[in-house]
């Protein structure tokens, strides 16, 4: 392989690096907004008015339900009724009589950081870090089951003793009675939602179902030891499978998708989501739309439907909050696993994931998992590679006649292309040959990174001693140092490039990585390390073997 075309590759390899960083960094980052306040108390202290849905005609919500219609322009207050405390195997959930939404939610397997027992909360209703999910129905009565509607329940603590437990909430008012029922399933993180609309009023009740999530923009810190990833909405129709939305586009013009059968509206974050799942074969409209103080909702708004008096309907949908496991979205609801974003490379990174989950369910520990999928992705690369040693093996053998040629014609270039060409030739030896491992390594490392990054099967997930959480950087630096140690051993048994800057570079970019490495997973740089450790064993005996021969055409 060509020495100039050897540094130029491990060149733009490293810019490839930073490239990706700033890139990725900056096409993530939300603008800085202020700290969002909850504007929804009087200066007393003294809870602010809810207001009640606006009164929607019923010929409008007969012929289509709009965005407009689902009511709410205030913040939610946080706890304004009473809390109905629900416990699951994995989930630990409060639901507030006023509306029936979901306003807290402890993830209990989940904890904050291994040295943080403490279960991560994903929904919640703190000032300014509100996250919460709410249900309700509109129609062309003045009351109605809205999410701001007060509902009592028979009990304010439930937990799960069996497969499933099933929490109903109730409101009545002008002959219209709704049971607002969660379905609970033991090991899920997703639960049904069931509104059942009774009529007995002696009119016709004409209205829809909604479910939305509202949240507060989050604005995620950047860094260089920083690897968050997305963090926003996102929503999936049969047209688009999977559609990212930050919260600066919805800001900018607010969203509306119409005519959609199945789907769903999430809001996003790493490794965890809340998603609104409506029925998959029903007909709905998607929406998002930014509040007062720095509130954004995104959901989904059901058909109009007719119920006669005497008669009774169930709407239903379903709700999610939890961890971005593939596996358990993709039996959900379709394309919901797409939430889990791999990125440009997401077809590479799936297989990827897709190896690494199966070698893990023999070993049992995703740490040794990431080195035999390595040893494995050698393996099948071993072919290219041994071609590639072999190549630089014979032109570290004729190093001292490439340096004559170099030397006899320094001062004319075109010449000195050609003597070497004719080295070449002779020799049966194609200089490119050792390009194609470097570049085929480059989508690999790419591919793994956003692998690593975005698969919550990883995250706080040991190897041995000291790597406690290959997700997260080396805490004692210790791959990091020896994989650069590793890139140096790996250098020398390259030929070296003649040309003295070149050598510089190539030189630096052992520690250039290592610096590199210093701040990314520790997944990753084990992936590398590994990687690295195989090629130079590989390199070391393919170099002696051919190394030991003589030149054919050797003068």
């Amino acid at each position: 392989m060509n020495n100039n075309f050897r540094a130029f590759l491990w060149a733009i390899c490293a810019a490839s690096f930073m490239i990706l960083w700033v890139q990725w960094q900056g096409a993530n980052a939300p603008a800085a907004q202020e700290t969002p306040q909850n504007t929804a108390q009087t200066a007393d202290g003294q809870s602010a008015e809810i207001p009640n849905a606006p009164t929607t005609p019923a010929s409008d919500i007969n012929t289509q339900a709009t965005a407009s219609q689902v009511p709410g322009e205030t913040i939610p207050l946080a706890h304004s009724g009473e809390l109905i405390h629900v416990e699951t195997d994995v989930l630990s959930i409060q639901i507030d009589t006023r509306g029936g939404t979901l306003v807290e939610s402890d993830l209990l397997q989940y904890p904050i950081s291994v040295n943080d027992d403490t279960p991560i909360k994903l929904f919640q209703a703190t000032p300014g870090q509100v996250f919460t999910l709410e249900t309700g129905l509109n129609s062309n009565f003045e009351s109605n089951a809205t999410h701001q509607a007060i509902f009592t329940s028979q009990a304010t603590s439930y937990r799960l003793t069996g497969d499933t437990l099933a929490v109903p909430l109730v409101w009545e008012k002008d002959g219209i009675r709704v049971t607002k029922t969660y379905t609970f399933t033991r090991g899920d993180y997703h639960f049904d939602i069931e509104q059942r609309v009774e009529n007995t009023s002696g009119q016709t009740w004409q209205g829809f179902q909604y479910g939305q999530l509202a949240r507060n923009e989050v604005v995620v810190k950047r860094g260089i030891t920083t690897f968050n990833t997305f963090a926003g909405m996102a929503t999936s129709s049969p047209e688009r499978a999977y559609n990212k939305i930050s919260f600066g586009e919805v800001a900018d013009e607010p969203l509306e998708i119409k005519d959609v059968t199945g789907g769903w509206a999430a809001m996003i974050e790493h490794y965890f989501m809340g998603a609104i799942i409506p029925n998959q074969d029903s007909e709905h409209q998607f929406f998002a739309k930014q509040f007062a103080n720095n509130l954004y909702r995104i959901g989904m708004i059901g058909q109009p439907t007719v119920v006669e008096d005497g008669q009774n309907h169930v709407f239903t949908q379903q709700g999610f909050v939890g961890p971005k496991i593939k596996d358990d979205l993709k039996s959900i609801a379709p394309h919901l696993d797409k939430a889990t974003d791999y990125g440009p490379l997401f077809f590479l990174s799936e297989w990827l994931f897709n190896l690494l989950n199966w070698v893990h369910a023999v070993v049992g520990n995703w740490g040794w998992a990431i080195v035999i999928v390595t040893i494995l992705i050698k393996l099948v690369l071993f072919p290219l590679a041994a071609k590639s040693f072999k190549s630089m093996a014979k032109m570290r053998k004729f190093q001292p006649q490439l340096e004559r040629i170099r030397d006899n014609y320094k001062e004319d270039r075109q010449r000195l292309g050609q003597e070497m060409m004719k080295l070449y030739k002779k020799e049966g030896i194609n200089p490119a040959s050792g390009c194609f491992p470097i570049l085929i390594q480059i989508p690999i490392f790419l591919a793994f990174f956003y692998m690593l990054m975005e698969s919550v099967e990883l995250r706080q997930a040991p190897w041995i001693f000291w790597i406690e959480d290959l997700s997260i950087k080396d805490p004692w630096y210790v791959l990091p140092v020896i994989n650069t140690v590793l890139m140096y051993l790996q250098q020398k048994l390259n030929p070296p490039p003649a040309d003295p800057m070149q050598r510089k570079i190539m030189n630096m970019l052992p520690v250039l990585f290592g610096i590199f490495f210093l701040f990314f997973p520790s997944g990753l740089v084990l992936y590398w390390t590994v990687s690295n450790l195989f090629s130079i064993v590989q390199q070391y005996v393919i170099t002696k073997k051919y190394g030991a021969l003589t030149l054919k055409h050797a003068e």
